[in-house]
C-alpha cells in the first residue's frame, strides 16, 4: 500500500476505536517504554505526507492492529495477499469485504 492509503487507515482506524492522535501518540510511547519520541505534530506531519516512508506507517497501524482497545471493539486485522491482479478488481474485493464486514456487525449489534 502506498503511504496515503495507509494514512487514511490509520486515521479510519483511530475514529473506530474513538482515539486521538494525542491517545494513539500516548500509547504508542507507553509501549515503547517512553522512548519512541513520536508527538502528536510529528505524528500528524507523517500522516499527511505522501513521502513518508510506508514502513513506518504500517508500523503504526500494526501497533494499532494488536493494542487491546482496537481488539475490544470485536475488530479482524484486515489481511491482503498481493499479486498480479488488476487495481480495479482489488478495488471492487475491498469494497465488497468492507459491506460483509458493515452487515456482520449490524447483525451482532441487532441480537
Amino acid at each position: 500500500m502506498q503511504s496515503v492509503e495507509i494514512a487514511k487507515k490509520i486515521n479510519s482506524e483511530l475514529k473506530k476505536i474513538g482515539w486521538s492522535k494525542n491517545d494513539f501518540v500516548r500509547e504508542y510511547d507507553k509501549f515503547h517504554s517512553y522512548k519512541s519520541q513520536l508527538t502528536r505534530d510529528s505524528l500528524q506531519k507523517q500522516l499527511s505526507r505522501k513521502t513518508t516512508n510506508p514502513a513506518l506507517l504500517s508500523d503504526y497501524l500494526d501497533f494499532l492492529y494488536q493494542h487491546s482497545d482496537w481488539k475490544k471493539h470485536d475488530q479482524v486485522k484486515p489481511t491482503f495477499a498481493v499479486s498480479d491482479l488488476e487495481d480495479d478488481f482489488i478495488n471492487d474485493m475491498r469494497e465488497i469485504s468492507s459491506n460483509i464486514t458493515k452487515k456482520l456487525k449490524n447483525n451482532l449489534k441487532n441480537q
